[in-house]
């Protein structure tokens, strides 16, 4: 998807929803289409299309995957109600012509790439710049045994670097965000991963990766620190 592509398309969003509210018609668009490619246009032409069948759409999309974002799907509900069904189906015709010469993926990651989705720079949420990670993985020369950790994954940008290289890879990853830990989820699905894991939590007060009372070992880890994050107590840092 090309940059015209996607400003047409973000020009066709605007004013219908915050600008904040895109990642989540994006992703679930993406999401939707990676899994049957003739949903969408099924569902325009169906002639009683509303927002909430679009919103089954992603639900059904994501159970056929054996994916669980639930928090993503309460946020992406609460947009397509801004959105109104005028808007999306406007959209919706538009991205079928795009699909035509885009993948899902590439859809998807055009988006995260083009657009500031930091979203106020609130904790969890930060995304790294594609560079930065490219240049923090080249040092660290990951072998293809190692497991790997992003305990502050946000939208998976370090993730989806790795798995770029090597969607087999062994990989887990961790956000304090619920629906941000679910797009990394997306994100990594959409680009073919076998072995990848994500979830929600704080990992400075409930780290994901525990076996029988022990924090897990992990060959490599790597996070851009979550400095968004407010009020920390000192505390935490003792336990």
């Amino acid at each position: 998807m090309d940059k015209k592509q996607l400003w047409i398309g973000s020009d066709k969003l605007r004013g219908a929803m915050p600008m904040s509210g895109y990642i989540f018609i994006f992703a679930g668009i993406a999401l939707v289409q990676f899994q049957d490619e003739t949903k969408i246009q099924n569902l325009l032409q169906s002639g009683n299309f509303t927002v909430d069948k679009f919103s089954e759409a992603v639900t059904e999309a994501a159970h056929n995957l054996n994916t669980e974002i639930p928090n993503f799907q309460i946020e992406l509900d609460k947009n397509l109600n801004i959105m109104g069904v005028n808007a999306l189906q406007n959209f919706l015709f538009y991205v079928l012509d795009v699909f035509k010469t885009t993948t899902p993926q590439d859809f998807l990651e055009s988006f995260v790439k083009a657009i500031d989705i930091n979203l106020g720079r609130k904790g969890g949420s930060h995304t790294t710049p594609e560079y930065i990670n490219e240049l923090g993985l080249n040092i660290l020369d990951i072998s293809k045994d190692e497991t790997f950790l992003d305990p502050s994954c946000g939208y998976g940008n370090a993730i989806l670097s790795i798995l770029n290289r090597n969607p087999n890879r062994k990989i887990f990853g961790q956000d304090i965000n619920p629906w941000v830990s679910e797009v990394a989820k997306i994100r990594a699905l959409l680009a073919g991963a076998t072995q990848a894991v994500i979830k929600a939590g704080d990992v400075l007060t409930n780290p994901q990766y525990v076996e029988k009372g022990t924090l897990t070992k992990f060959d490599v880890v790597y996070s851009d620190a979550p400095m968004g994050l407010r009020n920390l107590d000192s505390d935490i840092y003792e336990k």
